[in-house]
């Protein structure tokens, strides 16, 4: 006999059924409360213990890492696309200030060649301009001409 058994015995022979009936609903509610603190015990292990993960685990911890992982890759994803906007908008900056410089050039070319030339319709033989004026106008035509002609190859 067992040492549950005996103090049973024990108790039936000294104490009445009504008091034995208040004595085991206690040690009955004393026991619900372990049984609750354990299983509570069990939950927190559960939830802070490592475990074999997988792709559906629906451990709310499991779930919120996924999530977690899912929005640091989109966000790096999107930081890189960002990036590449920016460079791509920099760079197009870049080439319209040089086509903006080569526009201007062209322009004071023109500009100096219709001082030197003169009308378009007029004789060139109204033309009173040194030979060097006429060199220097049409070499800055023609390195601008060039410069753009090497931007579009």
């Amino acid at each position: 006999m067992n040492k549950i058994e005996s103090a049973y015995k024990e108790m039936m022979g000294t104490c009445s059924p009504s008091m034995i009936a208040y004595c085991m609903k206690d040690k009955a509610l004393e026991l619900e409360r372990e049984l609750t603190a354990a299983r509570a015990e069990i939950e927190r292990l559960d939830t802070v213990g490592i475990h074999s993960c997988h792709d559906n685990c629906q451990r709310w911890t499991c779930v919120l890492r996924r999530e977690r992982d899912e929005l640091a890759t989109c966000l790096a994803s999107e930081k890189i696309t960002r990036n590449h906007i920016v460079e791509l908008a920099s760079e197009t900056e870049r080439e319209l200030a040089a086509v903006t410089y080569q526009r201007d050039r062209l322009a004071e070319a023109c500009k100096k060649l219709m001082a030197i030339i003169g009308e378009p319709n007029s004789l060139i033989d109204d033309c009173w301009v040194s030979e060097d004026e006429m060199d220097e106008a049409w070499n800055i035509a023609d390195e601008a001409l060039q410069s753009l002609t090497k931007k579009e190859l």
